[in-house]
């Protein structure tokens, strides 16, 4: 996984099955944004209940999974998923939340707008981001 600003400063780079297990879980979770992305060969589905399902991605040998919940009129309301907090040799899974507060339409598709990503550590939880979705395109040519 590799984390830049803007595309233009590296802001850390980790390499390791730990990290490529999450790097597929946080893929899971931010297909919200982009529904046709959950349309992958890769990623395969299990239904728990009528408002969940578990999703699971095998890319390259490596595997991971969460799972997703909606809302009665099927809206993404959160997902879940044990990732490793870290990449060290001793490092825990820990519940890793991603919650829906709104939803906006961009282009005629319905996705969250408002969305918390928050780990259940030992100490406690940690949001650790709060974003907001303003705008979206889908579909354009780059140039």
């Amino acid at each position: 996984m590799q984390m830049t600003l803007n595309g233009l400063l590296n802001l850390g780079k980790e390499t390791g099955e730990k990290m490529d297990e999450g790097t597929l879980q946080r893929y899971l979770g931010e297909t919200v944004w982009f529904p046709s992305g959950i349309v992958s060969p890769h990623i395969s589905f299990k239904e728990l209940d009528t408002h969940s399902a578990k999703a699971t991605m095998n890319y390259n040998g490596t595997t991971g999974s969460g799972t997703f919940y909606f809302n009665n009129e099927g809206f993404f309301e959160k997902f879940i998923a044990l990732r490793y907090y870290g990449n060290a040799k001793d490092a825990k899974r820990y519940e890793w939340i991603i919650t829906a507060q709104e939803h906006a339409e961009f282009n005629g598709i319905k996705i969250p707008s408002k969305m918390e990503a928050t780990w259940m550590l030992d100490s406690g939880p940690w949001t650790w981001l709060k974003l907001e979705i303003t705008d979206i395109k889908y579909n354009t040519k780059h140039v």
